[in-house]
């Protein structure tokens, strides 16, 4: 076999292990989710410090931010602009100033 044909059986071996790994990975962050949820229903979860065997769980409230889509600074600029062409400039302006590059990559396709 020459090296060429290994190495496209070594790369489908490991996107396979990835993708075994991200769909446990996808059902431990499930059950995860749904025990934090548990715990956060519980009254007993006002008592912030928890200490574990190699630690401790804090329970604390965070705010998150929306991240910022094209489409929420276009909301925003027509908020604050009323000439929907300036608006419509500056967002031309923001897209084709964003950093692009070229990468080659392997995709892969499954049989239906």
């Amino acid at each position: 076999m020459d090296e060429f044909t290994q190495y496209i059986k070594s790369w489908v071996h490991y996107d396979n292990e990835i993708q075994k790994l991200n769909k446990n990975i996808k059902d431990v962050r499930l059950k995860k989710l749904e025990t934090q949820t548990l715990l956060l229903e519980n009254p007993l979860h006002n008592n912030n410090n928890i200490n574990i065997s190699d630690g401790r769980l804090k329970f604390s409230q965070v705010t998150v931010t929306q991240p910022l889509s094209l489409q929420f600074i276009s909301m925003c600029l027509n908020d604050l602009i009323r000439e929907p062409e300036q608006v419509n400039q500056i967002m031309e302006h923001i897209k084709n100033k964003r950093e692009k590059r070229m990468e080659q990559t392997i995709k892969r396709f499954y049989n239906k």
